[in-house]
């Protein structure tokens, strides 16, 4: 099912370094359109908190109605490599993605934190959170260090989410 838990596979991190990093953010923020058209959602929301003193974005969220990730996806979409077709049933050279690796470099090209947050359709049904992963390259020195993949867990969705998701449909199935 999957190759192992690292999160830097050897193979794909050399095509990473082969492919550059992104130039700004609109190609980051494309990259992370790129994976909801990925996840097949027909509506996807981006939005932008801007430092009102640096007229900069502090965070870059891409929202979408796609058809979400399962746990064992879900932590693995922070390994460079990892396809999510390899564990759904799709075939490489179907979708947009062809290393594996744009979430992590359009990401962090653009900020040294990334959280993903994903649900399918009737997961999430008490209230108390979201299935998320992440990882901070400034706060999670001992997960880099032991390059293993951190565990999905529930975290509550951010209050400017609510807001972004308000008018959105409901994820696909």
């Amino acid at each position: 099912m999957y190759e192992s838990d690292v999160i830097i596979p050897a193979g794909p991190y050399v095509q990473l370094a082969k492919s550059g990093p992104y130039r700004n953010t609109s190609r980051a923020v494309a990259e992370l359109i790129d994976n909801s058209a990925d996840s097949k959602a027909t509506e996807i929301g981006i939005s932008l908190m801007v430092d009102k003193n640096r007229r900069q974005p502090h965070t870059i969220a891409v929202l979408d109605n796609g058809k979400g990730m399962n746990s064992p996806v879900l932590k693995h979409c922070l390994q460079y490599g990892f396809h999510a077709g390899d564990d759904s049933g799709g075939k490489r050279g179907q979708r947009l993605g062809k290393f594996g690796v744009g979430l992590l470099a359009a990401s962090f090209s653009q900020a040294s934190d990334v959280l993903v947050m994903s649900w399918q359709k009737n997961e999430v049904t008490d209230g108390k959170g979201v299935p998320s992963t992440g990882l901070s390259l400034e706060g999670d020195a001992e997960i880099l260090g032991k390059n293993r993949l951190p565990n999905p867990q529930t975290k509550a969705l951010p209050a400017w989410a609510h807001k972004a998701f308000d008018g959105m449909s409901a994820p696909i199935t």
